[in-house]
């Protein structure tokens, strides 16, 4: 059941000023399977790489409303077809405000003209003013899927409707992509002679990969190798309620999933990583890896095995998802071994909602900024 309009269409604009209000629709849970497959299929018809939808699928708005997060998804329709569509996730601030999040969105149709897109992106930003006095919300940030700068003319239309960009990203902004379409030969022929090494090095070792559900010895290797590294994991919880949004759906092939892979030496867990697949494309996400026993190349021979697979089933690119030669140096000249191509996306932007509450938040990030110097 759709929830009713927050104001009635009146003629061509309601009390409020909103124009094409009732295009605009919030798609609540209570719609369920409806709902979804209604949701999904612009998705999966834009889900070319490297966008990263799977950041804007009704899957991830379930698994962001299971670890707290309040969302909401507009669309935006055309002859039953969706336009544009976004789902958007609110993270709480001090004193009763917060801040509304779009990762990889919002996600616009391939055919609509330019024309339209701005006036559906002016309509979208309407909403969100409307959306921002019921939540309290500062700012808008958009992350889109949109690949700098081959798409300029819809970053263009973006700043036309008050975006600006911000320098703060959520998601990685640059990626490398590897075509796993490509013969065995071909394939590692493509990866660096040092990969191919470590690769034929793990093998030699001996080293079983498996699938497994095994959350509790992959959160316990992760926790282990963000210590040594020094960065943040999420809760276990996080991963249990990863793996349960994104189960596998035999029936509909297409919808996003995860798995875990485990490298083990006499059975013994030595690597781990977490990949979520969503047709065509399949992501990098975590990874976990035994200091002890890292002569072994457990995450060289784990990449390569998951690659095999995906191909067949089906899959066409290996997103190793993040990089940056100044933040993660080591992943990143890690993830160059395996070749592939760099793709930049368009980055942050983000739309103010509270001028005098958005002032307050930057001074705070540039001090907290200067703290951590």
């Amino acid at each position: 059941m759709s929830r009713k309009p927050l104001c009635k269409k009146r003629g061509r604009k309601d009390k409020r000023g909103f124009k094409n209000f009732k295009q605009i629709q919030e798609i609540v849970k209570t719609d369920g399977q409806t709902g979804q497959k209604d949701w999904d299929e612009l998705i999966v018809l834009e889900n070319t790489f490297p966008k990263g939808l799977f950041l804007q699928s009704w899957r991830w708005g379930e698994f962001q409303n299971k670890i707290g997060h309040k969302t909401f998804r507009f669309q935006i329709k055309a002859s039953k077809n969706s336009k544009l569509q976004a789902l958007i996730i609110q993270h709480e601030l001090p004193m009763g405000k917060s801040y509304l999040y779009c990762p990889r969105g919002p996600v616009i149709a391939s055919e609509v003209n330019k024309e339209s897109i701005k006036e559906y992106l002016l309509d979208f930003v309407e909403k969100i003013h409307l959306l921002s006095r019921q939540t309290g919300s500062v700012f808008l940030k958009v992350e889109p899927p949109w690949i700098s700068p081959e798409q300029k003319d819809l970053l263009d239309l973006l700043k036309e409707s008050n975006f600006h960009a911000s320098d703060k990203n959520i998601q990685p902004k640059t990626t490398r992509v590897v075509d796993i379409t490509k013969s065995d030969l071909e394939l590692e022929a493509s990866f660096k002679p040092k990969t191919r090494y470590n690769i034929r090095l793990a093998q030699k070792h001996g080293l079983n990969i498996k699938e497994t559900k095994d959350i509790d010895s992959f959160f316990g290797l992760l926790q282990k190798t963000a210590s040594r590294d020094g960065f943040k994991t999420h809760s276990k919880n996080h991963y249990l309620n990863l793996m349960e949004c994104f189960q596998e759906d035999k029936k509909e092939k297409k919808q996003p999933f995860t798995k875990i892979f485990f490298a083990e030496k006499n059975k013994e867990l030595v690597g781990a990583i977490l990949i979520m697949f969503h047709y065509p494309n399949v992501y990098y996400l975590h990874g976990a890896f035994s200091y002890e026993h890292r002569s072994l190349m457990s995450p060289h021979l784990l990449h390569r095995h998951v690659m095999e697979k995906s191909r067949s089933l089906g899959f066409k690119n290996y997103d190793l998802w993040g990089i940056d030669e100044k933040r993660w140096p080591g992943v990143t000249r890690f993830k160059e071994g395996f070749g592939g191509t760099i793709s930049n996306l368009a980055g942050s932007f983000d739309l103010v909602l509270d001028k005098s509450w958005w002032q307050a938040y930057k001074t705070i990030s540039s001090l907290r900024k200067l703290w951590r110097r």
